[in-house]
């Protein structure tokens, strides 16, 4: 079977970094043909690194070469306009996350996929980080924690390591989840350039909720479901660089005082059960310590989780081109220190708090599901179904509602619901 021709819009850090060493490392399934850039600075590097791919600075003859899948690793606000022609043009999509910026930016996408018979995936590559495939393992996917209103998702319960002692649903039935992504950042990206696109509250989809809140919502739903309700709270500037833009001078094009974008939320999403679940996300970027990563108590067990998966780390830095990283014995894995803390009395503990080991990150499992969907033609066993990119988006949009009003904004029996067709 041929390999699926695959164009990249975008030549950046994301591109390079989360989605090209995967392709590279599957040459059965992918073969990278076209690369839309704007600028022709990029095209040593692109020769570089694709000596048989075409390098397109028109749209339009990017979308007329006969490439099957486009990959968009651009700024969030251009997503929409962009998977829309793609699909037009009759290509596969696959999105780098936040997938769009609203909700009827999603609904437009996804019914246009189902109108031309095309597959829209979202790049939600943390479904496959070892720390998270650990939780999917300890919480299982028993009839007591089983997701309710929300698609199954492929490798949920299969995830211990070889010869591991801890069994599929040891922390039992779950009653409270924390999950935080925090990170330590109390001046702008470039503090002698100033303030960038990302850091631009102007621009759609820029706020920490919809950057990393991304994937701790797409995290949540995976393990438990669509929630009742969320209630939010998301800060715009607490680390006060507003004032910083304008004490250094630092102003929008057209001379108006910078606004900067979001940057902490906590937001409390309810499944009132009966039995109730509890689950506190949070995530911001004044956390110097960012010493917990996941922390879940059930009727069996108690878990903590500390340290990231280690792909992102060993991909940065790599030339591009290079898929080296994935083929060396300790890619993905964790350090003993990160292992997860287990209190249990079921599987090998009875009592006593034992280290879990991880089972090992595997980025490159959403490429191959990715793969398989593509030769299905089939969205519905995509990585990431529509069904599963609508949910994320309106549980984002829900949480700045919430936060707006300082109020709880219901979801799984509330007013919006996904469109038929979705």
């Amino acid at each position: 079977m041929a390999p699926i021709r695959v164009g990249i819009v975008g030549f950046g850090f994301s591109a390079k970094t989360f989605q090209l060493p995967f392709f590279l490392a599957l040459p059965e399934d992918f073969v990278v043909d076209a690369v839309y850039v704007r600028s022709p600075a990029l095209l040593p590097e692109i020769s570089s690194a694709l000596p048989r791919a075409t390098a397109y600075f028109s749209l339009q003859d990017f979308f007329a070469s006969p490439v099957e899948l486009v990959v968009f690793s651009t700024p969030p606000h251009t997503h929409c306009e962009l998977a829309l022609a793609a699909l037009e043009a009759h290509k596969h999509v696959l999105v780098e996350k936040p997938f769009v910026t609203s909700l009827k930016e999603a609904e437009s996408v996804l019914l246009k996929a189902k109108e031309v018979g095309r597959i829209v995936c979202v790049y939600q590559n943390r479904r496959f980080d070892s720390d998270f495939r650990l939780m999917r393992t300890l919480i299982g996917c028993s009839d007591i924690n089983a997701p309710p209103h929300f698609p199954s998702v492929a490798g949920a319960a299969t995830d211990a390591p070889e010869g591991s002692s801890v069994v599929v649903g040891a922390l039992g039935r779950v009653v409270e989840f924390t999950t935080r992504y925090d990170r330590f950042r109390n001046s702008f990206r470039n503090p002698e350039t100033g303030p960038m696109w990302k850091e631009d509250s102007r621009v759609p989809g820029t706020s920490i909720l919809f950057d990393l809140g991304s994937h701790l919502v797409d995290q949540v739903l995976c393990l438990f479901g669509v929630p009742d309700s969320v209630y939010a709270v998301h800060v715009k500037d607490q680390r006060g660089l507003a004032a910083v833009a304008a004490s250094s001078g630092h102003r929008n094009t057209d001379g108006s005082a910078f606004a900067p974008t979001g940057d902490y939320v906590s937001m409390v999403l309810r499944y009132l059960g009966p039995p109730e679940l509890v689950v506190n996300v949070h995530t911001g970027m004044l956390v110097r310590r960012a010493e917990l990563r996941f922390e879940a108590h059930g009727t069996r067990g108690s878990v903590r989780k500390g340290g990231l998966d280690t792909q992102e780390a060993a991909l940065k830095g790599v030339p591009a081109g290079s898929a080296a990283p994935l083929s060396e014995p300790g890619f993905g894995t964790e350090a003993p220190a990160d292992w997860a803390r287990l209190v249990s009395d079921g599987g090998a503990s009875t009592g006593e708090e034992i280290r879990v080991e991880p089972p090992r990150g595997a980025y490159v499992e959403l490429f191959r599901q990715l793969a398989r969907a593509v030769r299905a033609g089939d969205g519905n066993v995509s990585p990431v179904t529509p069904l599963e990119a609508w949910w994320v988006i309106r549980v984002l949009e829900a949480a700045m509602e919430s936060s707006a009003t300082n109020s709880v904004v219901k979801l799984r029996d509330g007013p919006v619901q996904p469109p038929a067709g979705i």
